[in-house]
């Protein structure tokens, strides 16, 4: 694959890096930040059958499991898994590899160098690579998307079910055009985007979501990094747990933000992309009264 340098601005800190990918038939069945019951989705999964995992980097082994093996009690759900430490302090772990297949005895790999078989061990939903990414100097986990060259995904993000939430938690779809009293409202909307690499309904996460009022952005959502604050785990620039971001009761909705509506005629537009830069954009007119 060819070598490819990514420059990356993740809150002010910018990363010149790049990582080939960890398996040769990527198939992204998961991204980054979707909701897994009571938390946050911390990496992408990989399908694709039982293939080859390769170090995205060189690095330093750093630690290993083994499932069934005599630390079999590590509270997770990981299965056998590697963590490998780069440049920059920062760590790739491969999880739910298969049974044997981790190596061992190794302290430095080097980039493309075999380090397990996709698997199913852990808690996994079938035969799947769980990648995950931390920045040690940031403390941040990262997308591992913004690491790696881009895949071949053509297909657009879903947006439906537009709605507002007022101060009473009464919902008002959006249809077309609408009228609306003036005031403070939660924007809320089902949301995702759709797997390109399979050929059955996969639903995954977009990258980014962005909000106009007549042509002014007011709210910018990227799916960048998941940060500790105030003992919860958040989505950075949003800082919203997983509870305050998918709010249902219908899977993908999720709390958007909040928009001030003035008296007067808004062109509403909100923005879905995925990282590969397909998007989609869906817009309503609404005529705002005291």
């Amino acid at each position: 694959m060819k070598k490819i340098f990514l420059c990356i601005c993740i809150f002010n800190t910018f990363i010149l890096y790049s990582f080939q990918w960890p398996v040769k038939n990527m198939e992204v069945i998961s991204t980054f930040a979707e909701k897994r019951g009571d938390h946050y989705h911390s990496g992408i999964d990989i399908g694709g059958g039982e293939q080859n995992v390769v170090s995205v980097s060189d690095g330093r082994v750093v630690f290993i499991h083994e499932e069934d093996s005599p630390l079999s009690d590590i509270p997770c759900g990981m299965g056998s898994f590697i963590v490998i430490e780069h440049e920059r302090s920062l760590k790739t772990t491969y999880s739910h590899l298969k049974r044997g297949s981790v190596v061992k005895n190794r302290e430095i790999v080097t980039r493309g160098e075999k380090i397990g078989v996709i698997g199913d061990t852990g808690a996994s939903r079938g035969q799947q690579l769980h990648f995950e990414v931390v920045d040690g100097e940031l403390n941040q986990i990262v997308n591992p998307l913004k690491l790696l060259s881009e895949n071949n995904d053509k297909t657009r993000p879903v947006v439906k079910k537009i709605a507002l939430k007022n101060s009473e938690s009464e919902i008002r779809v959006l249809s077309g055009r609408e009228k609306v009293k003036t005031g403070l409202y939660r924007l809320t909307a089902q949301v995702y985007d759709v797997c390109g690499n399979v050929d059955y309904f996969c639903p995954t996460a977009p990258y980014s979501i962005s909000v106009y009022l007549n042509g002014e952005q007011v709210i910018e959502i990227k799916y960048d990094t998941l940060i500790r604050e105030g003992g919860r785990v958040v989505l950075a620039g949003n800082s919203s747990s997983v509870e305050e971001f998918y709010i249902g009761p219908e899977e993908w909705t999720i709390d958007i933000g909040e928009i001030n509506l003035i008296p007067g005629t808004i062109r509403l537009e909100i923005s879905v992309k995925d990282f590969a830069g397909n998007e989609t954009i869906r817009d309503r007119l609404l005529t705002v009264f005291r």
